[in-house]
Formats: C-alpha cells, structure tokens, sequence
C-alpha cells in the first residue's frame, strides 16, 4: 500500500504500487494529484478521472456547473408603468381641483366682502323707509360677517339699541346720531347712522333727518341741533380723511 498526503488540502489518501505514474482526485477538495514513480504527490491543474495514466491526454474542460439552488440571483423588479402613471395621473388633478377651489373660494370671498363691506356710492332713497332697511340689512349682513364690532338688531328696544353699539351717541327726539368704529382691512371705518322709532315702536337705521319728511315739521331748535349734527360729522370726516367711510351723511 502507499499512502501520500493530498498538496492542497494535506488529506491522506492511500492507493496500491500500481498508483505510481498515475493521477487521482482527493476526496475532500477535489484536486487532482499525480503520483510520480517514486511515489511522491504532485498537483495537476488539468481535470481527469479519478486515475488514468500519467501519460494520457488531458480530456476537454467539463461546461461550467449550474449554480446551485441556493445561490444568488439579482431581482429585477417587474415594470409597472402602467400603475405609477395612473397614480401620477390622480394626483396632478388632485392637484388642479384644490387650485380650482382656492382660487374660488378666494373669489366668492372677495365679492361677499365687497358686496356685504364695501359701498362707496351709496344712495339713498326718496323713502326713508327703504333707506331705513337698505342700511339696515347691509350693516346685519356686516356684522355676520365679522366685519362690524356691534350690529343693531331690528326688534330691539331704543336703550338696548344704544347699549348695544357702545359708542358716543347724541340723541334728539326721535332721532339718535350713532358713531362707530370697526377694523376692516387694518384700518378704522366709521359709520353715520340714525335711529328712527317706525310706526310699530321699533328703531330701525334710518338717513339723516333733513332727507325725511319730518324735516319740514322740527322746530328751529331741532333743525339748528342737526346743522351742529352736520357740522360735527364734517370736522370728524376732515379728521380723519384718511380713512375709507362707510356712509357719509351729505
């Protein structure tokens, strides 16, 4: 028997005399070992059966095994093009309906503000009545708006009327001069307005008294308080001519 040690991997291994010259593969690492005459191991690059003579051609190199099961293989994801340009798609008009609705809120608010605020041309009607209920209505809608600090309530009595606007007042008969100011726009905007007992005992906003046809039935005395009424509202307008009005009483 001989016994030689595998060069790679220092295996024994053990063959008979007749092993001399011929070649063998380790059964641990596989290597291929050539046993000269002497009796000596010697690796051999080449691969070969388990033993065939030294002096035998070296047979064609065996295909590249597969790899095994377990080996690792990149993943390629799967193309989902059709998926993410749907979700690409619901977003931008997700995008574009909240733009629509910004822009119109952003519109339907600056109409209401200008609609329920703001008149600078405002007109009074040969009715007092009508004028009585136009500003009426506009200051209501104001106040509901947030626009006004104190809105007048039609319904009310005279003293919860001038409670409720806490402000400087001056009265005179049936008529109450109310002066106030509300914050709109980060500035001050001051409103003339008259209160005027109707025929069912409510005080509604009214014009000035020289436009109703009560005028012509005050005395000297009354009509004298309301050109110092006139005079007054004047000055304060001069005063303040930097401020957006709400109603000027002419």
């Amino acid at each position: 028997m001989l016994t030689i040690k595998c060069p790679t991997c220092q295996n024994e291994l053990s063959c008979d005399d007749s092993c001399r010259g011929c070649i063998v593969e380790c059964s641990i690492c596989q290597s291929e070992i050539e046993i000269m005459q002497n009796g000596m191991p010697r690796p051999v690059g080449a691969a070969a059966p388990s033993m065939r003579p030294a002096s035998a051609p070296a047979p064609a190199p065996a295909p590249a095994p597969a790899p095994a099961p377990d080996s690792y293989t990149p993943y390629s994801k799967p193309s989902r093009k059709h998926s993410s340009g749907s979700g690409s798609g619901l977003a931008t008009a997700a995008i574009v309906l909240s733009c629509i609705a910004i822009v119109a809120s952003a519109v339907i608010g600056f109409l209401l503000w200008k609609g329920y605020v703001y008149v600078p041309d405002f007109k009074y009607s040969s009715d007092p009545e009508e004028t009585a209920k136009r500003i009426f209505e506009r200051s209501v809608r104001g106040a509901e708006k947030g626009f006004i600090q104190k809105s007048f309530v039609l319904g009310q009595s005279k003293k919860e009327a001038l409670e409720n606007f806490e402000t400087e007042t001056e009265e005179k008969g049936d008529y109450v001069l109310v002066l106030w100011e509300t914050k709109v726009r980060k500035e001050k905007w001051y409103g003339h307005y008259w209160l005027k007992e109707n025929k069912n005992g409510v005080y509604v906003y009214t014009s000035h008294p020289k436009y109703d046809e009560k005028y012509e039935k005050m005395s000297d005395s009354e009509k004298e308080w309301l050109t110092k009424m006139d005079e007054k509202i004047r000055k304060h307008e001069k005063d303040n001519k930097d401020l957006d009005w709400d109603i000027k009483i002419k």
